[in-house]
């Protein structure tokens, strides 16, 4: 009898009776739950709504999805290229090169590509026999330690810059000199002469960074100063650039004054650069404000290209109007002799059909029309799906006619020295359209 109570009071115990509940009501809720079925695609978005319900407010609601949601799908294709608005001139976000703009509307490429390589293999390319070549004080190129592979035996350089030497997130130096890219480079000829060989410091898009390297409170500068000016004479390096890209317009003054001690530090002899944004006009807000700088460096290398940069919308990478405009401003605050007019030798491609992104409970219905649409309900990991569909690109790029007549028009305007990014990436015909001026 005590047993029987015993056994009674276990099963009506309150830590009994709640899993044994839970486990009811399971068996029943699977007892009564409809069977899946094959459902058409065009019911689907119905099926998920069902097997992940909603709030009334969250189903009701249009709002745009916020883009720190996970990116989950590409959305439905977009309009024909006749149906596109035409592109506006991009502003330049925080941390991205600050870059002037003419005002002007873009004209963008909307051809598909299928067709514009069509039309290009079946034209020749530019007869370079009518360009007469160009003459040059100076020559500079920018290369990527480890690519030396890539440095054309034909190339006509004066001045090489290796890239490999950034800041780290505490401000100190990250990366490393390779001895055999030093070696690589001082072994070539430019011109008939000896290449002369730079090393390139780079900070790009790190505003936060550089205030902390560059304002004295923190004790980073002197730092920075003692380990650049030891590199340059442990390698015996020709020269040293600057390439910082993002400065706040607070930290304008630190960074002019760092570049004094900087300047200062190095072996005598050594050729002090800078690589600056380009601009075309003064702006009342600006930390790279030529006018502050045309005493602190021997050079100044103007980056003449990303007029339309990669998070913007498509277009040239220095269009000749813009070019033009950039290098006369440029040449009316820096001396002929100290001004090196930067150009591009890449192209570069913009993806004009959304790729990744969030998307809305609501958009499954059209999303599910896709073809080879396959859907996967998983409860526990969330739902899957997959489809197809068509991506269009926009690419703009440079060829030697396209850079010669750059360099002409720079050379038309005063300019003595041009520099290019980068080594690898050219149309190797250039190098027939340029000749080093003899020392």
């Amino acid at each position: 009898m005590k047993a029987s109570k015993r056994v009674i009071g276990a099963l009506t115990h309150p830590v009994t009776l709640v899993p044994l509940a839970v486990a009811l009501g399971l068996l029943i809720h699977h007892w009564t739950s409809p069977k899946p079925s094959e459902n058409p695609p065009s019911l689907v978005a119905r099926e998920l709504a069902e097997a992940e319900p909603m709030s009334r407010s969250a189903a009701a609601s249009t709002a745009p999805v916020e883009e720190t949601e996970p990116p989950v799908i590409l959305l439905p294709a977009p309009p024909s290229p006749a149906e596109l608005p035409p592109l506006e001139p991009h502003g330049v976000p925080s941390g991205a090169p600050e870059l002037a703009s003419s005002g002007a509307t873009v004209e963008a490429v909307t051809q598909p590509l299928p067709t514009l390589v069509e039309e290009i293999q079946g034209k020749e390319l530019p007869d370079l026999q009518t360009l007469a070549p160009l003459n040059f004080r100076e020559i500079w190129a920018y290369l990527m330690m480890g690519e030396e592979n890539r440095w054309s035996q034909t190339s006509v350089v004066s001045d090489v810059f290796l890239f490999s030497l950034r800041l780290d997130e505490t401000g100190h130096l990250s990366g490393k000199v390779r001895e055999s890219s030093l070696v690589a480079a001082r072994s070539r000829l430019g011109g008939g002469r000896r290449v002369r060989v730079h090393l390139v410091v780079a900070s790009s898009g790190q505003k936060g960074l550089l205030h902390f390297v560059l304002d004295p409170r923190y004790g980073r500068r002197s730092d920075l100063v003692s380990r650049l000016a030891a590199l340059v004479r442990e390698h015996s390096l020709d020269g040293l650039q600057i390439d910082f890209e993002s400065l706040r317009l607070e930290d304008r003054g630190h960074f002019i004054e760092w570049l004094g001690q900087l300047r200062a530090a190095l072996p005598k002899g050594t050729i002090f650069s800078i690589a600056l944004p380009a601009r075309d006009r003064m702006r009342e807000k600006d930390a790279f404000d030529y006018r502050h700088l045309a005493n602190v460096a021997d050079r100044f290398l103007i980056m003449v290209y990303d007029q339309h940069w990669k998070g913007g919308p498509p277009g040239s990478i220095s269009g000749n109007e813009w070019h033009g405009r950039v290098v006369q401003y440029a040449l009316s605050h820096f001396p002929s002799e100290k001004l090196v007019v930067g150009l591009p030798f890449y192209g570069r491609i913009w993806q004009l059909d959304r790729g990744a992104r969030a998307t809305r409970h609501t958009d499954l219905e059209t999303l599910s029309q896709a073809p080879g649409f396959e859907l996967k309900l998983d409860p526990e990991k969330g739902h899957r799906m997959q489809f197809r569909r068509e991506v269009r690109f926009e690419g703009w790029f440079e060829d030697a006619a396209s850079t010669h007549t750059k360099m002409s028009s720079a050379q038309q305007l005063g300019a003595l020295n041009v520099g290019f990014w980068r080594l690898g990436q050219e149309d190797e015909r250039v190098w027939q359209l340029l000749t080093l001026e003899q020392q």
